[in-house]
C-alpha cells in the first residue's frame, strides 16, 4: 500500500481552565492497513465517573496570573501551556491517556466522516489556511489537521454527556472550573511558506484517504501555537483575541505575546 508524503505544521491550541469507560467508542475512521508497524491512535475514553477534585494550586499555576493584565497574560498562557505539555512530551503526545503526571481524555464520535479521526494520531481535518494567513510567504492554500484532549475534570463532563452512547445528553455539557483542554493543530504548509515552522515537532498522519482508492497520504506536521481559555466565567466578557498566543513566541521570548489569527 502506497503513501504519499507532505510536510505539515503543528500548532498547539487550547484551554478551558479514576474512570470507567461508558462505551467502546470507535478510535478512528479507518483501521491501520495490513502490515502497519507505526503508532496507532487509541481514544482515551475511560472518563471519570465523578467530578475529580481540584489539583493543588502548585499544579494550576495559571491561577497566579491575571490574564486581563497585559504584563501577566503571557505568563498565564505559558502556565497553561506548561500544564498541557507536562508528561506528554517524552512520547510527543502519542498516548495522552497514559500520561504519568495526569490523564487526559478525548471527545468521542469525531471519527464518523471522511474528515474524521485518522488512525495514527486521531487527528481530524480542520479549516484550511488561505494564502497569507500563515504569513506573507504563504502563496498557496494548505490543509490543517488537529487533535484535542481534556484534563480529568473536562473528561468527566464528556463522560456525563455520553453516558448513554446512543442518547447523548447535551444538558450535561456544562464544564466546571479549572477544566483544561489542549489542541494540537497541524498544517501541511512547508517551511518555505511558513518560516516560523522551522524546527518544530513533526507527525505522520493518515490524511485525505479516498474511499476505495487506497490509503490517505502520510504527512509530516510541524509547528505549534497555543491558545487558552480557562473555565473562569470572566472569559465570556473578554476579547477573544487575547486568548490566542504563539507558543513558539512564548518559548523564545518569554513575555512576548503574539496574537494568533488562525
Amino acid at each position: 500500500m502506497q503513501y504519499g508524503s507532505a510536510r505539515v505544521a503543528l500548532m498547539l491550541i487550547g484551554s478551558f481552565v479514576a474512570g470507567v469507560a461508558y462505551a467502546a467508542f470507535p478510535d478512528a475512521h479507518d483501521a491501520p492497513p495490513s502490515g502497519w508497524t507505526g503508532p496507532v491512535f487509541k481514544l482515551s475514553q475511560a472518563y471519570p465517573v465523578s467530578l475529580p477534585n481540584l489539583e493543588p494550586l502548585s499544579k494550576r499555576k495559571w491561577r497566579q496570573f491575571d490574564f486581563k493584565k497585559p504584563t501577566e497574560a503571557p505568563k498565564y498562557l505559558q502556565a497553561v501551556l506548561d500544564y498541557c505539555m507536562e508528561g506528554n512530551t517524552p512520547n510527543n503526545f502519542n498516548d495522552i491517556g497514559q500520561n504519568p503526571v495526569r490523564k487526559w481524555y478525548h471527545a468521542p464520535w469525531l471519527h464518523s466522516t471522511a474528515s474524521g479521526r485518522e488512525f495514527i494520531h486521531g487527528m481530524t481535518k480542520e479549516r484550511a489556511s488561505r494564502p497569507g494567513e500563515l504569513g506573507a510567504a504563504q502563496t498557496s492554500q494548505f490543509d490543517n489537521w488537529a487533535v484535542g484532549f481534556y484534563n480529568a475534570r473536562g473528561g468527566y463532563t464528556i463522560g456525563q454527556v455520553w453516558k448513554d452512547p446512543t442518547h447523548p445528553d447535551p444538558s450535561k455539557a456544562k464544564f466546571a472550573s479549572n477544566v483544561v483542554t489542549c489542541k494540537l493543530l497541524f498544517t501541511t504548509a512547508p517551511v518555505s511558506q511558513a518560516p516560523f515552522l522551522e524546527g518544530s515537532l513533526e507527525w505522520d498522519g493518515d490524511i485525505n484517504r479516498q474511499s476505495g482508492t487506497g490509503a490517505r497520504p502520510k504527512l509530516r506536521q510541524r509547528r505549534k501555537r497555543f491558545a487558552e481559555t480557562d473555565g473562569d466565567p470572566a472569559w465570556r466578557n473578554y476579547s477573544p483575541m487575547l486568548r490566542f498566543g504563539s507558543a513558539s513566541t512564548l518559548e523564545k521570548h518569554g513575555a512576548g505575546l503574539q496574537p494568533n489569527a488562525a
